[in-house]
């Protein structure tokens, strides 16, 4: 058999130490999510090729990626989504060490620089080699679950197989510095979508399915209408002042959740429809204005207790001040 590498292993990094003593992000050949919501996230891509071929041969590596499953294309300093950067814990092309292989080694190549290694020395069959990739993905030209796939290829030209491919999956929060409006998003699976904004949010008509997640933050206000949640769908929101949140539909064991659903001022919730074991207690700062359906024993509990309620609050403590008079 002629020439023949298999990528074998992936591994991702922080970038916090030596080509040798950096710590890990993930266990060996387990993709990770980064979130890129507050900017630019560098990474550290480690992957492994072995020759599976009869014939030696050197290996000058490219780091290659694939976008939400797109074509592969070369990582360089200029590439869109992820590019290549300097990391001062590194010299570009140092031989690495044998981190997450087993097999017979031969020392690779470091990159930091433009995604492409010097050339190693002859890989003979069952050996193989470890290359370590600084990267940094650019949050401007990343969505929230945008996928990206990395693969080593060699001297450009993609290797004869592919057993593990690393994987990152992109968190990315939608934030305002004041006002924004935001609606009729479908989110599906295990799907997250965070909005948030320094000012007031409009946000209404999605639709979560699976364990798709919502999570709304506004300083100010926040208008909130007409989601569908099913599954293990869960809606999450807070304002710092008023809050009118009105007809989700949640089904199965979706969830409003109480803990988040937080009207510091004033709060208006009205007409839900619950099923299946969804439920959705909600706790407003002052008094609130409640009108849900029940579907059998569900149920909408409002937390009445002084220590939500500002007015009852008052009363109380009126009345251990004449107990301790007396």
């Amino acid at each position: 058999m002629a020439v023949a590498f298999t990528q074998t292993d992936f591994r991702f990094r922080n970038d916090d130490g030596s080509e040798s003593t950096a710590t890990w992000k993930a266990a060996v050949n387990t993709n990770i999510t980064v979130d890129v919501t507050s900017g630019d996230v560098k990474v550290r891509v480690r992957l492994a090729a072995q020759e599976v071929g009869t014939t030696a041969a050197t290996f000058a590596a490219n780091l290659f990626l694939s976008k939400n499953g797109g074509v592969y294309a070369q990582v360089g300093a200029a590439t869109s989504s992820v590019k290549s950067v300097d990391s001062t814990n590194l010299t570009d092309n140092a031989a690495t060490t044998q981190q997450i292989t087993a097999f017979t080694f031969v020392a690779g190549r470091v990159d930091d620089v433009d995604g492409t290694t010097t050339a190693t020395a002859s890989i003979v069959q069952n050996s193989g080699t470890e290359f370590e990739f600084m990267v940094q993905l650019v949050a401007a030209d990343l969505a929230n679950a945008d996928t990206l796939d990395f693969r080593v290829y060699r001297s450009g030209v993609a290797i004869t197989t592919y057993t593990n491919t690393g994987r990152v999956t992109i968190t990315k929060s939608i934030k305002a510095d004041s006002a924004m409006t935001e609606d009729a998003d479908t989110l599906a699976s295990a799907s997250t979508m965070k909005a948030q904004a320094a000012g007031a949010v409009t946000e209404d008509a999605d639709t979560l399915s699976g364990a798709a997640g919502l999570k709304i933050q506004g300083t100010y206000a926040v208008a909130e209408v007409d989601d569908a949640l099913s599954g293990a769908g869960v809606l999450k929101i807070q304002a710092v002042s008023g809050l009118t949140e009105d007809a989700d539909v949640l089904s199965a064991t979706s969830t409003l959740s109480s803990s988040v659903i937080t009207g510091s001022v004033s709060l208006v919730e009205s007409d839900d429809t619950l099923s299946g074991s969804g439920h959705g207690p909600v706790v407003p700062q002052t008094p609130g204005t409640y009108n849900d359906f029940f579907f059998g024993s569900r149920e909408r509990p409002v937390d009445t207790s002084p220590k939500f309620n500002p007015t009852l609050r008052e009363r109380q403590r009126r009345e251990e001040e004449e107990i301790l008079i007396l």
